[in-house]
Order: C-alpha cells, then structure tokens, then sequence
C-alpha cells in the first residue's frame, strides 16, 4: 500500500516537472487543470519542489529551476563516448563548417548528447537533450541498422513509425531495407524526415569485434545541397577514430 502511494507520488511530481519543460511559467491553477487535480494538492508538490530547489516560484507562476541542467551535465561527463567524442567533434565541425551532432539510444528514443554548432543548424529542432524518434533522423537510423535485430523489433514495437515529417518512413518494410543498405554503405542520410529543409548524414560508433553500437555522429546540411561524397569521408574518418580511442585504447 505504501508502496503504491509512493509510486504515484512519485508520477505525479514528474507530471509536475514535465508539464512545467514543455510551457513558460505556469499557475498552480493551470497546473491542476491540466493535470485534473486538486489545487491544494498541486500547491503541496510545488512548494516540496521550490524546497528542493528544483522549482522556481516566479510571483505565483512556477517554472523550473536550472538546476536540471546541472542534473543533466553531471550525467553527460560521466559517459566515456561523450569524453573521447567531443574534441573530434569539435575538429569536424570546424573543417566542414557545419553542424555536427551525437546522438545515443535511450529507452528507444535517440537522444541529443552533444551539438556543436554551423550555421545550417536548426537550434529549434536540434540541441542538447532533444529526444526523437530513431526511424526519423539519420543518426537514428545508423543506430537501428547496427542494433541486433530483436532490439529494432521491439522499438519499432512500442515507438512505432509515426511520421514526423511527409517525408519519414513509416512503413516498416521499407524501414528493414533501408537499414540494410545503411550497413552495407556505412552511413545513413535522412531527406528531410526529421525537419523540412534539413537533411542530415549519419553514421554508427560501434565496436568491430562486439558489434556493439554506442551511438552517432551525423552532420546537417540544407535540405536542397546534394550530399557531398567529402562530408560523407570526414563523417567516417572521425567516426574511426572515436572508435579507435573508445574501443582499442
């Protein structure tokens, strides 16, 4: 019984806390509203999460506090593909002049580790900590086509293959074999799937002996520029070395 309330207590502050990522600073009113809760109640969790300091009380409006960021960076600092990726990814965008993103498989989704920016980037749809459906970005599907196969089915099971774009795959067949010829060519493009007027490059970090993916590099490019055979090379030139650094050293 206990045990039950505190799981729910526990879904409701982060109902809370999401609620309050999604929209600008927000009532405890609005808040219950849209949650469908008591308002005193809703005051309650407010209040324990401005103790805490992860909420901010801006004269009756409530928003969070920056402190996720410090949440967040602390996590990212830790994770070994981050470390080895950053500086090559640095180099990479700075010789290409554009966009450069990582990207790793959380949960099913694709998760924004790291951005370093061009001036082709779309900062609306792609920073640090965007999560996305795999199937609909290059990054993405670079991962799935080096996932063992009961993995994919089972992320194409319980994310589907909504489109997020006219342009996404979104049937299943036609998803199994482009992910065959991503493996067989070694990078994978995404034409405007993901956000109209971009098309991005990607290719996989994986261990040649384990065949284990850690994640993706992926460049951004305008939508309506040919991908260059040049962008492609660098993409899997830097993706070798993260590889040689992670992996063999």
């Amino acid at each position: 019984m206990t045990s039950s309330k505190s799981i729910k207590s526990v879904r409701t502050a982060f109902d809370i806390i999401q609620l309050l990522s999604e929209f600008s600073n927000l009532t405890a009113t609005k808040l219950a509203d849209e949650l469908e809760m008591n308002r005193s109640t809703v005051h309650d969790y407010l209040r324990t999460l401005t103790e805490e300091g992860y909420v901010i009380n801006l004269n009756g409006e409530y928003c969070l506090s920056h402190k996720f960021l410090n949440l967040g960076g602390n996590r990212r600092k830790r994770n070994e593909l981050f470390r080895t990726a950053r500086p090559v990814l640095r180099d990479l965008a700075t010789s290409k002049g554009a966009p450069v993103v990582l990207t790793i498989e959380e949960r099913g989704y694709g998760v924004v580790l790291y951005t370093v920016s061009g001036e082709n980037m779309q900062n609306a749809l792609i920073h640090e900590g965007t999560h996305f459906l795999l199937h609909s970005a290059a990054p993405g599907k670079a991962i799935l086509a080096h996932s063992p196969e009961e993995k994919v089915e089972d992320i194409i099971e319980s994310r589907g293959l909504a489109a997020v774009t006219d342009q996404t795959i979104t049937d299943e067949n036609e998803l199994q074999s482009e992910l065959r010829n991503i493996r067989n060519q070694e990078y994978a493009i995404d034409r405007e799937e993901i956000g109209i007027g971009l098309q991005g490059i990607g290719t996989a970090i994986t261990d040649s002996e384990s065949g284990e993916v850690a994640g993706a590099i992926s460049m951004y490019v305008p939508a309506k520029k040919s991908h260059q055979k040049d962008i492609i090379d660098s993409l899997l030139e830097a993706a070798n070395v993260i590889e040689v650094e992670l992996y063999y050293r």
